[in-house]
C-alpha cells in the first residue's frame, strides 16, 4: 500500500514536467471526487431508509398494541382470564413482532380510582399490551387500560367512600366500615368495600385525633346499597386543630401582649365557618360550666379558610351581624393550636338619684328580644346568657356600684337590657330600656351606645323603667 502511494506520487512529479502529465493529474483528481460523491450518496440513501423503515415499525407496533387491547376488551371476563400471557410473534411485510399481553388485577385501595366508578366491583382488571421489534434498537411500544368486572352476585354491592382534608386532598389511611366489610382509604382518599348486601347499611370511619367539619371523630350514617353496583358516600375528615381563648376587654390584635388588667370573664365561645353543618349551620359553640377569662374550643376541622370567633353563644352577640369584618378571624390548622383574643366589651355604669350617686346597687343585664324598627325582629331573639343577681350568670357579676354610684359591666356585643337593683326585696329592680353594645361602625337604630367616646350608661334610679319582669 505505501509502496503504491510512492509509486502514485512519483508519476506526480514526473507528470508536472509536461503537459501529459497535467492531463494524467486532472484525470486522477476527478475519479478521487467522484468516487467521494458516490460513497457520501451512498450513506445518506442507507441512512433515509433505515430511517423510513423505524418509522414504519414503530407505526406497526403501536396497530398491533391497540388491537390486542381492543381483543381483549371484547372478550367475554372469563375468557380473558384464561387468555395466555406467553408472547406470540406476528408477521407482517415479512418482519416479525413479538407481541405480549399481560393482566393484573388491581385493588382500588392501592391503585389510582378516584372513586367515581358506579360498578360493583371494587378490583379491576388492568390489561397490557406490549410489541417489541426484536431486528431493531426501537423501545417496545407499551398501551394499557382498565376493565372492570362483572361479577354477576345478584346479592351483594360494593360502597365506595371518599374522605377529603381542610384543602381538598384525600384523607389517607382511615378505617372505614360499611355493614360487614371494611377498608381504609388510599393515597386519593377512597375506600372500596366489597360483598355488602343489598339494601340500607351502616357505613361509619373513625381515626384518634381526625374529626369530620362537625368536630367528631366517630363518624356514622348509612346508604343504599344496590346489587352489582357502587353506592358512593363522601365526607370532610382531617386531623383536628383548635384553638387557646381569651377574653378580653377591648380588640387585641396580639394576644401575646395581653396583660392581667385586659382580662375579663365570660362562660361561651362561638366558632364560625360556612363548611359547619351541624345544627345551628355555620356554628360551633363551647361553654364552661362558671365564667373564665380562658376557655378551650377544641376538635376544630381545619377548613382552607379561616374561623371567626366570638364571645357569646348565640348569633346576634357575633359583631359581624352589626359591621361585616368587624369580627376576630383566625386560621385553624392540623394538629396545632392557635391563640385568640376574643373582646366583650366593657361598659362604664353610672347609677344616681338625680344628681346624688348611689352606692351599693346592682347592675344586670339581660337580651333585649324585643322588635327594633325597622327590623320585624330583634337581633337577640334566641339568645339565652345573662347576667344575673342569681346563680348562672354567662360573665362576671359586677361588683356593687362605688361611693361614687359607679362599677363596671362586661358584655359580649349585641342588644341589651340594663338593669339596676337597690337590694330592697320590698322594691322592685328597674331597667334602663335598651343598650347597643355594637361594634364602631354600626348604623342607626342598632349604633353603639357611647357617652363621652366610651361605653357607658348614665341611670337615673328616680326616671328609670320599672319593667322589672325584663331583668332576672
Amino acid at each position: 500500500m505505501v509502496s503504491g502511494a510512492r509509486q502514485l506520487l512519483d508519476l506526480l512529479r514526473s507528470a508536472r514536467s509536461d503537459d501529459r502529465g497535467m492531463m494524467l493529474v486532472e484525470v486522477i483528481v476527478s475519479t478521487v471526487t467522484m468516487i467521494g460523491m458516490g460513497l457520501a450518496t451512498a450513506m445518506v440513501i442507507d441512512t433515509a431508509g433505515s430511517t423510513s423503515g423505524l418509522n414504519r415499525a414503530r407505526a406497526v407496533s403501536v396497530v398491533l398494541a391497540k388491537n390486542d387491547q381492543d381483543q381483549m376488551r371484547q372478550l367475554p371476563y372469563q375468557e380473558l382470564l384464561s387468555r395466555s400471557a406467553d408472547p406470540r410473534q406476528v408477521t407482517v411485510d415479512g418482519k416479525y413482532y413479538t407481541v405480549t399481553s399481560t393482566l393484573e388485577l388491581v385493588d382500588d385501595n392501592v391503585g389510582t380510582s378516584d372513586c367515581s366508578s358506579t360498578s360493583r366491583a371494587a378490583k379491576y382488571l388492568k390489561m397490557t399490551s406490549s410489541v417489541a421489534v426484536p431486528w431493531s434498537d426501537l423501545q417496545p411500544v407499551v398501551l394499557e387500560t382498565l376493565r372492570s368486572p362483572t361479577l354477576g352476585n345478584a346479592e351483594l354491592g360494593s360502597v365506595a367512600v371518599r374522605l377529603t382534608n381542610g384543602e381538598g386532598a384525600g384523607t389517607v389511611g382511615v378505617p372505614v366500615i360499611a355493614g360487614p366489610s371494611s377498608g381504609a382509604t388510599n393515597t386519593l382518599g377512597c375506600a372500596f368495600i366489597e360483598d355488602v348486601p343489598e339494601g340500607t347499611v351502616a357505613v361509619s370511619w373513625s381515626k384518634s385525633g381526625y374529626v369530620n367539619e362537625n368536630g367528631l371523630t366517630d363518624v356514622t350514617g348509612s346508604v343504599a346499597v344496590r346489587a352489582d353496583l357502587t353506592a358512593t358516600v363522601t365526607g370532610s375528615y382531617d386531623l383536628s386543630g383548635q384553638a387557646d381563648i381569651a377574653f378580653t376587654d377591648h380588640r387585641i390584635a396580639d394576644p401575646a401582649t395581653i396583660i392581667a388588667a385586659d382580662r375579663v370573664s365570660w362562660r361561651s365561645v362561638s366558632a364560625v365557618n360556612q363548611g359547619i353543618t351541624s345544627v345551628p349551620v355555620g356554628e360551633r359553640r363551647f361553654a364552661l360550666t362558671t365564667p373564665g377569662t380562658t376557655m378551650t374550643a377544641d376538635a376544630l376541622f381545619p377548613f382552607a379558610n379561616d374561623y371567626g370567633f366570638y364571645a357569646g353563644s348565640c348569633g346576634g352577640n357575633n359583631p359581624e351581624v352589626y359591621v361585616d369584618g368587624s369580627g376576630v378571624a383566625e386560621r385553624i390548622l392540623p394538629g396545632t393550636t392557635a391563640t385568640v383574643a376574643v373582646d366583650a366589651p366593657t361598659i362604664a355604669i353610672t347609677v344616681r338619684a338625680g344628681a346624688t350617686p348611689r352606692s351599693g346597687y346592682g347592675v344586670y343585664a339581660t337580651p333585649n328580644t324585643t322588635a327594633i324598627s325597622p327590623n320585624p325582629a330583634s337581633t337577640m331573639e334566641g339568645c339565652t346568657e345573662v347576667i344575673s343577681r342569681a346563680a348562672g350568670s354567662a360573665g362576671s357579676v359586677p361588683a356593687p356600684t362605688s361611693a361614687t354610684g359607679t362599677t363596671k359591666l362586661t358584655l359580649p356585643y349585641g342588644i341589651w337590657n340594663i338593669c339596676i337593683d337597690n337590694a330592697n326585696a320590698g322594691s322592685p329592680r328597674k331597667y334602663i330600656g335598651r343598650f347597643n353594645n355594637t361594634p364602631a361602625g354600626t348604623p342607626s337604630p342598632l349604633a353603639p351606645t357611647m357617652i363621652s367616646g366610651q361605653r357607658a350608661v348614665d341611670l337615673d334610679w328616680n326616671a328609670v323603667s320599672t319593667s322589672a319582669g325584663l331583668c332576672s
